[in-house]
């Protein structure tokens, strides 16, 4: 009688381990699922930025084509716009490591 207690109380103890682990495992997972909805949310946002700025100028310039002051004001902030958005740097200094997201000169191809 008392080894079938103590099988059953094992069998439970192996059961719940199992359980466990499980648990851990969807924990894990959701973290991680959670960390890359927070990077692409960041990465998203750094180009939007950028963009809607752009966007804005781009709309301003076509509402007030009479005004060539404000064309000449916002042609120049659309071109800035699009060479020097701020990417992520990968660096070894210490403001790097500090920041991550310190702001990297873009490469323009045209």
């Amino acid at each position: 009688m008392l080894d079938k207690r103590f099988l059953q109380l094992c069998l439970r103890l192996e059961a719940s381990q199992q359980e466990l682990d499980k648990t851990r495992e969807q924990v894990f997972q959701n973290e991680k699922l959670a960390a890359l909805g927070r990077l692409v949310a960041g990465i998203s946002h750094e180009i939007n930025n950028p963009l809607g700025g752009m966007q804005n100028c781009i709309q301003t310039m076509q509402r007030n084509q009479d005004q060539p002051e404000l064309q000449s004001r916002y042609l120049p902030c659309s071109a800035r716009g699009s060479n020097g958005s701020k990417t992520p740097s990968v660096s070894s200094s210490t403001s790097a490591a500090r920041n991550p997201w310190k702001s990297a000169p873009v490469m323009s191809t045209g």
